[in-house]
């Protein structure tokens, strides 16, 4: 009996060990899987935050590539602005002028306009059957021109690298007065700048390749995993499937990467981004492994296990705050900008009710916010443009583009014209309607000036400020032409002034100098 008890007390002795470690089994088991159904959606949920966050910033890397590029076609195409030399370009189209004679005029002028500048680095103007007119700057060999000679497009923009230096290569049009193309230039910029915009978010950042592609020409701009080698230009044997923005993997050279893609949309380039997922992967992963050995430790020694159970939550409201931190100081940011740039930005509506304007737009106009807050920025449009016509000019394109850029002419608050270089943005919501417009103002009253200036100067004799020679001529041509084509007579009346010769002679120029003044303010009056 006695030893029945014994062994009975034995059996019960294991029992109970069984039962205690069938029990921390099952609780370790328990706890285990609870563990990994949270850890693993959280792991996969990171990977999936992590790859749209490095998307995000592969577009803030596109948008600042398509700015930087809008700025050297912006550049490249003051040199078609130019009003004199394309009026002697479209002289040479049209026979009146000699090869030789729009060279010798062009070339000094376009140097004097390339040297305001740093960026650029040559441009070649080319006539209506791609003659060369001129070529400024650092020379570029005719093979890298060879594919625009002949070309529909009006506007190209492309990579070429004439003895392995990568250049941006822009070609503008040249329009003469009734629309019709009578050259272009071609300017060709450094790519310091470019890889400057690509490499300064990635520098903590190894093992990461970019290519800026130019899928017309297949071409790649190519920079290396260190980020601090030269540029290359290549041309991949793969074709893009498609420019749309997205997330794909590939295997190349034994090695599994992951891309970024996104499309330089003003252009109709590709930036595409690369690294090996092993890498871009491990701060995921490693952050996860230190979280699943944290829990197990919690587990293991059986006290921490409701800390264990909550460490995810946790950790994802700790993101979560950080998140929101971060989105407040950008925000901030965002503000700081609108406050302190020099240029007017306005928001409006859809229906132009001014909502918010910045401390430049006071500066520019001279009205406070608080007078135009609620007002319509039409009221502030100089009279004049019919609506229909700003209709048609502005407000069709910018709802079927999305923006818009042009001249508009306001009245400041003292009532002196305003003429503006404007860009509209529209800004939807996601059901794609219409939320906002943000209105960008640029103020060019002094270029405005100016150009009247040049335009009296090329059309007006200083001394007599009446109609030049090269004025009246293109006039007596228009009326003539007018005439013969109502067969309507034309009066020519000419006038001289007797003895004018003999005033110079005995009086000196400047009393004949004078004697044309009055003269030719009795003609005005």
């Amino acid at each position: 009996m006695a030893m029945s008890l014994k062994d009975e007390a034995k059996r019960i002795s294991v029992m109970r060990r069984q039962w205690l470690v069938i029990s921390l089994l099952s609780l370790f088991g328990i706890s285990l899987l609870a563990s990994l159904s949270t850890t693993v959606p959280f792991y996969l949920s990171a990977r999936a935050n992590l790859e749209q966050l490095t998307l995000v910033s592969t577009e803030a890397q596109a948008k600042s590539v398509e700015h930087l590029l809008e700025s050297y076609r912006h550049i490249a195409r003051q040199f078609t602005s130019r009003t004199e030399i394309r009026r002697r370009l479209e002289a040479y189209a049209q026979g009146a002028l000699s090869l030789e004679e729009v060279q010798a005029f062009t070339a000094p002028r376009l140097m004097d306009a390339m040297s305001l500048s740093d960026e650029i680095l040559g441009l070649i103007r080319l006539g209506p059957k791609d003659e060369v007119i001129a070529q400024l700057g650092e020379p570029l060999p005719l093979t890298a021109l060879q594919p625009l000679l002949g070309a529909t497009d009006l506007e190209v923009c492309r990579l070429v690298a004439p003895e392995q230096k990568p250049v941006i290569l822009l070609t503008v049009p040249i329009l003469g007065a009734d629309g019709e193309l009578i050259g272009r230039d071609v300017a060709w910029f450094a790519t310091h700048a470019l890889q400057a915009a690509l490499t300064a978010p990635l520098s903590e950042q190894p093992y990461t390749e970019i290519y800026l592609i130019n899928p017309p020409t297949e071409t790649h701009l190519h920079i290396q995993a260190e980020l601090s080698a030269p540029l290359q230009l290549v041309h991949r044997s793969s074709a893009l499937e498609s420019t749309q923005a997205g997330i794909w993997r590939s295997t190349e050279s034994g090695q599994r990467r992951i891309y970024f893609q996104v499309p330089v949309v003003s252009e109709d380039w590709v930036l595409l981004l690369s690294k090996p997922t092993r890498h871009f992967y491990n701060p995921v992963l490693s952050q996860q492994l230190w979280s699943v050995s944290g829990v197990l430790l919690v587990i293991l020694i059986g006290m921490l296990l409701l800390n264990a159970a909550l460490r995810p939550w946790i950790q994802r409201l700790k993101k979560q705050a950080e998140d929101l931190q971060t989105s407040a100081s950008e925000l901030e940011l965002a503000a700081s900008v609108f406050e302190g740039t020099h240029e007017a930005i306005v928001i409006t509506d859809p229906a132009l009710s001014i909502l918010k304007t910045n401390s430049a737009f006071e500066q520019v106009t001279g009205y406070p916010a608080p007078a135009v807050i609620g007002r319509l920025l039409t009221e502030f449009f100089e009279v004049g443009e019919p609506e229909a016509s700003q209709r048609n000019r502005i407000w069709e394109p910018l709802l079927a583009k999305g923006s818009w850029q042009g001249e508009v002419a306001y009245e400041r608050a003292d009532g002196t014209p305003l003429p503006v270089l404007q860009t509209i943005s529209l800004v939807r919501d996601e059901s794609g309607e219409a939320r906002n417009l943000i209105h960008i103002f640029n103020d060019i009253s002094d270029n405005k000036a100016k150009e009247e200036q040049i335009e009296r100067l090329a059309h007006y004799d200083q001394l007599t400020e009446l109609p030049n020679r090269y004025y009246f001529e293109r006039q007596l041509a228009v009326s003539v032409q007018q005439a013969r084509i109502h067969h309507r007579e034309l009066a020519l009346m000419f006038m001289d002034l007797d003895h004018f010769k003999e005033v110079n002679d005995s009086l000196g120029h400047p009393v004949g100098d004078l004697l044309l003044r009055a003269t030719a303010g009795r003609i005005q009056s």
